[in-house]
């Protein structure tokens, strides 16, 4: 006969000898029917199960997806049929692969590649391969056979043991040392020196210098030498020297630094630096950087600028630009203008006055301008102040601002044309109307109304408003509030104290609160602590979990408990009906189990109780207090 025992009972028995086949028992929380959440699995089961989260040390590993590793893996060999990805790998030994080795920085002491490619790569010691190419190479050092490059630096010298072929332009930053022979189609440079030039010609574009230079044309821009000899002529643009012996001297202009002398020198234009002479006569142009002399008569005298250390006088004296220290006149007529450091006079007239500071006891014009006008009072019918206009106090009719820094702005009528930036706090003493948009960076405070077509702003606190539409993406009211129209909210309504709605209240959502009172609710789903309904509550499915009701009628109705005075209906199915009393007309029961049956007899020949299973009672049997009546 089977006895219960506990656990720490049972017999033991040793891991090796478990049969794929023993059992093992477990409860599964998620099976719905308590009675059959007790399972049980076999081992093989068992060790199927745990290879979806561990890994067997001892047989091979095959893995057909994907093997994470968060921590440190150490292993023998790997043989990989795919792709495998490392965070960081370190081989003790060697690392053999018949794909491609990839990663944002590899390493090692030696790497035998058939190819390598790559951003960049550091090699510590060398790097060789019968063809190494790349973007860009920087070697300390290296032997190579042969290099191809678009370009080719070299910070240090550079030995060539053979034959140095450059396809393009070669640039040295210092000399070049050749011990044989330098040849070109064009060879360029700052400064060469040879033993011996040889070519068809030459372009020097500072200089050629040498204890002779030979050849049947030399043109030079300059040709400096200690003495030349011309056997037929020289020529040029410019020619130039210390001493020049000729018997005829012809040229269109000559430039002589030191002295041009003779008994009679002509020419029809003479450009001296001095000019020493007793009398100059009979020129009809005298000019010069400087013309000198202790007396000068002249019909003209037209100069660029004129220094005179006495006197300056004539009819009519005329200039560009004077610089007197004191000028005398009965009038003068100054085209351009007239600067000093002090100008004085009873009457001037001028079209334009420009002057750091002026001094004038009135100043009066058709237009008065300048950069800075300081003054006790102006007066004028109107004026135009392209920088700034400041003042303790301004007055006047009409003043048309582009911007402006005022404390206190005081105006009959105040009006702004085009889009206006106040950067301070703005006042209006009375109405403000704006006939387009306006834009307040902070709060706008207003004692009486404020109306427009649409007013917008991130926050609105009115007293009270009339409004065609009200959009806001927060709606918030403090106190009571009463609204005469319709109450549209897109998204939701929260209300911390009561409301009261006089008409129908339509929900696409949700609607909640402590207490929700009505007439009539019609809602797809009803959900509270507690449902009353002082006069019906109907539905297709009323569920909850308590519910006290006057009358309930339904075709269907599925209760945990029911409770009540009088529970009554045409059919009732309960899994259990328990009670203090039960009564009924006819009761029709599975399992009845109580302490007192009471059973009422029936009129006529009606069974009192009809039992089609067993009867059974307590430990003292079935007993029946009474006559028992047992028909056929």
């Amino acid at each position: 006969m089977a006895t219960n025992r506990r656990i720490s009972e049972f017999p033991e028995i040793a891991g090796t000898t478990i049969d794929e086949s023993d059992l093992l028992t477990l409860v599964h929380v998620f099976e719905v029917d308590p009675v059959l959440r007790n399972k049980k699995i076999t081992f093989s089961g068992f060790r199927d199960y745990l290879n979806q989260y561990y890994v067997s040390s001892s047989d091979d590993v095959i893995i057909n997806g994907n093997l994470t590793v968060a921590g440190t893996t150490n292993v023998t060999t790997i043989t990989a049929s795919d792709l495998a990805t490392f965070s960081g790998v370190f081989v003790q030994n060697n690392l053999e692969t018949l794909g491609t080795i990839s990663g944002l920085t590899v390493t090692g002491d030696t790497g035998q590649f058939s190819n390598i490619t790559g951003v960049s790569g550091i090699f510590t010691s060398s790097l060789s391969g019968e063809t190494v190419t790349g973007t860009n190479a920087n070697f300390t050092t290296g032997t190579f056979d042969t290099i191809v490059a678009g370009s080719y630096a070299v910070t240090g010298n550079l030995p060539v043991s053979g034959d140095l072929s450059v396809e393009g332009s070669g640039y040295f930053s210092s000399g070049v040392q050749i011990t044989g022979t330098l040849s070109g189609t064009t060879i360029t440079g700052s400064t060469a020196q040879f033993t011996q030039i040889t070519g068809q010609s030459g372009v020097f574009t500072s200089q050629v210098s040498g204890v002779t230079i030979t050849g049947t044309t030399i043109q030079a821009s300059n040709l400096t030498g200690v003495s030349g000899t011309f056997t037929s002529r020289i020529s040029g643009a410019t020619i130039t020297g210390d001493n020049v012996s000729a018997i005829n001297i012809t040229g269109i202009s000559g430039v002589y630094t030191s002295v041009l002398s003779g008994a009679t020198v002509t020419g029809s234009t003479g450009n001296f630096t001095n000019l020493n002479a007793y009398n100059i006569t009979g020129f009809t142009n005298i000019s010069g950087a400087f013309v000198r002399g202790t007396l000068g008569e002249f019909d003209v005298l037209e100069a660029v600028s004129g220094l005179f250390t006495t006197e300056l006088s004539g009819l009519v004296v005329t200039g560009d630009t004077g610089s007197f220290t004191e000028l005398t006149g009965v009038s003068g007529v100054f085209t351009s203008q007239v600067s000093g450091s002090t100008v004085t006079g009873d009457l001037a007239q001028f079209t334009t006055i420009t002057g750091n500071t002026a001094g004038f006891t009135t100043v009066t014009g058709t237009t008065v301008t300048g950069t800075s006008v300081l003054g006790s009072v102006i007066t004028g019918v109107t004026g135009v102040f392209t920088s700034e206009l400041s003042g303790e106090t301004i007055t006047g009719t009409t003043a048309n601002f582009t911007s402006g820094n005022f404390v206190d702005l005081l105006a009959n009528n105040l009006s702004f044309g085009g889009s206006q930036t106040v950067s301070g706090d703005f006042t209006v003493i009375s109405g403000l109307f704006v006939s387009g948009q306006s834009y307040f960076a902070s709060g706008v405070s207003v004692t009486g109304d404020i109306s427009g077509q649409t007013i917008t702003g991130t926050t609105a606190n009115f007293t009270s408003g009339n409004f065609v539409n009200l959009f806001a993406n927060n709606l918030s009211f403090g106190g009571d509030q009463t609204i005469s129209g319709n109450f549209t909210v897109l998204s939701g309504l929260f209300v911390s104290g009561q409301s009261y709605f006089a008409s129908d209240i339509s929900v696409t959502g949700d609607i909640s609160g402590q207490t929700i009172t009505g007439t009539t609710v019609n809602t797809t789903s009803l959900t509270g602590v507690n449902i009353i309904g002082t006069t019906l509550v109907s539905g297709s499915t009323v569920t909850g979990d308590a519910g006290q009701f006057g009358t309930l009628t339904g075709n269907t109705a599925g209760f945990t408990t029911v409770t009540g005075t009088t529970v009554t209906g045409t059919t009732a199915n309960f899994v259990n009906v328990s009670g203090s009393t039960i009564t009924g007309e006819i009761v029709n029961f599975t399992d009845i189990t109580g302490s007192t049956l009471a059973i009422t007899t029936p009129s006529g020949n009606t069974a009192a109780i009809v039992c089609s299973g067993v009867v059974s009672g307590g430990t003292g049997g079935f007993i029946i207090q009474g006559p028992l009546v047992i028909l056929p």
